[in-house]
């Protein structure tokens, strides 16, 4: 039984880093098409202003955003206990470190920003820290975020095909 859960934590591990690159990319394409929507198109009377963020959200946008939004909250607990305990004789930080609790407490910002026409690009922020953070904890504790991260992918996924779907969209390539 030992082997079996050797063997499980060994293929998570060896999926961190194909896994993240595809994390960051589809964060970047999802940052992206969020802050920059398509443009307006006029079709008669009627004006189409890209892809409308609603209130819709599957059941896995809101178990990942709300795992993330956790981790972002212990991240912000982390952070906060460590400069408030931090003494002048300790060492300065290492960047890495700092560069893993923001990655932690950006997280959080989908979970923020739920109710904002800036939830999208939020996600995709919150897709490439997480990958950003499984890369940095690697061989500790980052196999673990290998099914949050691919959950994330798959909202960010599905965001894009409704950015695709738009009549906006359809229109420009259409017109």
């Amino acid at each position: 039984m030992e082997n079996a859960a050797i063997e499980a934590a060994r293929f998570l591990v060896r999926l961190i880093f194909p896994i993240g690159l595809i994390a960051v990319c589809v964060g970047l394409v999802t940052l992206g098409a969020a802050v920059f929507p398509p443009k307006r198109v006029r079709t008669g009377g009627r004006i189409f202003a890209g892809p409308l963020l609603g209130n819709r959200a599957s059941m896995v946008e809101r178990i990942a955003v709300g795992i993330c939004g956790l981790i972002g909250l212990l991240g912000l607990v982390i952070a906060v206990q460590t400069v408030r305990l931090r003494t002048p004789s300790d060492p300065p930080y290492w960047s890495l470190s700092v560069l893993l609790v923001v990655a932690t407490i950006v997280m959080g910002l989908p979970a923020i920003l739920w109710k904002t026409p800036l939830r999208w690009a939020a996600e995709g922020l919150a897709t490439i820290a997480l990958a950003v953070a499984a890369g940095l904890t690697g061989f500790s504790i980052g196999f673990a975020f290998i099914p949050l991260m691919v959950a994330m992918i798959w909202v960010c996924v599905q965001h894009l095909r409704d950015i695709d779907k738009s009549p906006a969209i359809d229109h420009a390539l259409s017109g």
